[in-house]
């Protein structure tokens, strides 16, 4: 396997998603906003609810007192201006 940059990057990606079809009320005015702006409104929303869920992960993992050292970060931190 060729592992120049590109393809690194390539291959380590995660495999696709699978898909589930849903039902979702929206607003008439916001979906009308969408349409009028040629926003895929699948893909706007699947994008902010993925956004939102790895923003809960990355919480999740600050919130692990093991992930540093005590005083690690206090050592990388700049000195204050005075």
């Amino acid at each position: 396997m060729n592992d120049t940059p590109k393809n690194h990057f390539e291959n380590a990606a995660a495999a696709p998603v699978p898909r589930l079809a849903v039902t979702v009320e929206i607003d008439a005015d916001v979906l009308a906003w969408m349409k009028s702006e040629g926003i895929n409104a699948t893909e706007e929303i699947n994008g902010f609810l993925r956004f939102h869920m790895d923003l809960g992960e990355a919480a999740k993992l600050d919130a692990q007192p093991e992930a540093w050292e005590p005083g690690e970060m206090a050592a990388l931190a700049p000195a204050p201006a005075r």
